[in-house]
């Protein structure tokens, strides 16, 4: 991980910098295509890598005198993140911070909410799929200052559409529908004094194929993407869709996966969306990683073998789902409402008293009662013995979700994403030095 400060976890999140994976850094610069894609105030060019991604100006906006924060709507879902704009070609990163900051400050009569000189406090890079390019997200943080004769005007709503929320709120996940977990990172770290401005952090193509399908398998999770008959594409292709869908965070919340998982068809009668994200979420945060996202798919596949190392993984995924207070045991109704899926998936009798008897003769298959809990690792034997039946069947989609992904396409293909840059007449990649400038031979 390349980043500035070593970063504490805070209730799940990172404290200092939103990034818990990256463990390589690259130094070869971005190459922007000014395609026909406009900014979100104008037609200007900005800096696009096919139709999803783009560099951008994220911002922590604070009111010092009210401790709240900004929020703004984003996306079709309307879903709340950090205000932030697409950079245009000819524009700087401070200047596209203040000049969005005027823009969503203005006041009814044309005048704007004064606010301090944005810092920038974090510097995010992402790994383009199969090339040498990033799509960067730098963060600022900046105060409002409060008019003494209008103290109310710095949290009140604007016309601009952004929300003021404390930090209570947030940090209390009363927040409704957050696309992604920055929103409380930052606000976390801004409002302990544990920010640490100009951190770093960097997520590239090595990190995201830390798991594939490679012969021979280096690790259990290697096993599961060969078992559900994963390629290095396809994995390529579920890190193209996962950085298009989720960006501009890097991770996928609740209401971000269950967004993505109704695009690509996603039905209402299919397992619950809720304990599906859980089970996914094998780190125990409040948002998905990359890898979670990946290898959860690759547990939900019906190809995917429920024995050997890919079925241990698996029960650890059908363990998260039926947890549903995820206290790391299964009580009595949710080890009820295991067996009743049990029962219905093989088409067998699921009234009361056949589900009490197939709960009554797998418990005591694994030396427990009906009525006590059961452990990830005693659920694990039992199945891994045989003595636990039925197990198979549960945590498999009804749909092909890989194929489905292939023929929905919600988001650009990787040739898309990974086209060359189209430069135009006369122009320079940004931020380049000399030696990692485009080479004209």
């Amino acid at each position: 991980m390349s980043r500035k400060g070593k970063g504490k976890r805070l209730g799940g999140l990172p404290a200092k910098s939103p990034s818990l994976e990256s463990t390589s850094s690259q130094t070869t610069a971005p190459a922007p295509r000014f395609g026909h894609r406009g900014s979100l105030e104008s037609g200007a060019p900005i800096s696009a890598y096919g139709s999803y991604l783009f560099d951008c100006v994220a911002l922590v906006i604070c009111c010092q005198k009210h401790n709240r924060y900004a929020l703004t709507q984003i996306g079709k879902g309307k879903s709340n993140w950090l205000p932030f704009v697409a950079l245009k070609s000819a524009e700087g990163w401070y200047s596209a911070a203040c000049n969005r900051l005027k823009q969503l400050l203005t006041l009814s009569n044309n005048s704007y909410i004064q606010f301090s000189a944005p810092e920038m406090i974090h510097i995010f890079r992402l790994h383009l799929p199969s090339i040498a390019r990033f799509v960067n997200r730098i963060t600022f943080l900046t105060y409002v200052n409060a008019d003494e004769k209008n103290v109310n005007d710095c949290c009140k709503p604007l016309k601009s559409g952004i929300t003021w929320v404390s930090v209570s709120e947030l940090m209390g996940n009363r927040v409704a529908d957050l696309w992604g977990p920055e929103p409380v990172v930052f606000v976390d770290a801004v409002s302990s004094g544990t920010m640490e401005k100009g951190a770093y952090t960097e997520y590239t193509l090595r990190d995201a194929m830390k798991y594939a399908p490679r012969e021979p398998p280096k690790t259990y999770q290697d096993e599961m993407l060969k078992s559900a008959q994963f390629t290095e594409k396809d994995v390529q292709k579920l890190y193209a869709e996962f950085i298009q869908h989720a960006f501009p965070s890097q991770y996928m919340s609740a209401y971000s996966f269950a967004n993505y998982m109704s695009k690509i068809g996603w039905k209402q009668g299919d397992l619950d969306l809720p304990s599906t994200f859980r089970a996914f979420g094998f780190n125990n945060f409040a948002y998905l990683t990359f890898h979670e996202f990946l290898l959860g798919i690759a547990a939900l596949d019906k190809h995917t073998n429920h024995g050997g190392h890919p079925g241990e993984l698996r029960c650890g995924y059908i363990f998260r789902y039926y947890d549903s207070n995820n206290d790391g045991t299964l009580d009595k109704n949710e080890m009820f409402k295991m067996t009743l899926d049990i029962l219905r998936f093989k088409n067998r009798p699921h009234d009361q008293a056949a589900i009490e008897a197939e709960m009554t003769k797998n418990m005591q298959a694994i030396n427990k009662t009906a009525n006590d809990s059961v452990k990830q690792d005693e659920l694990l034997k039992g199945v891994g013995t045989m003595a636990f039946r039925g197990s198979s069947a549960l945590f498999r989609a009804s749909i092909p979700v890989l194929q489905n992904i292939n023929t929905k396409r919600c988001y650009d293909s990787l040739s898309m994403v990974s086209s060359s840059s189209d430069m135009g007449s006369g122009r320079k990649p940004r931020g380049t030095c000399p030696r990692c400038r485009t080479k004209k031979y």
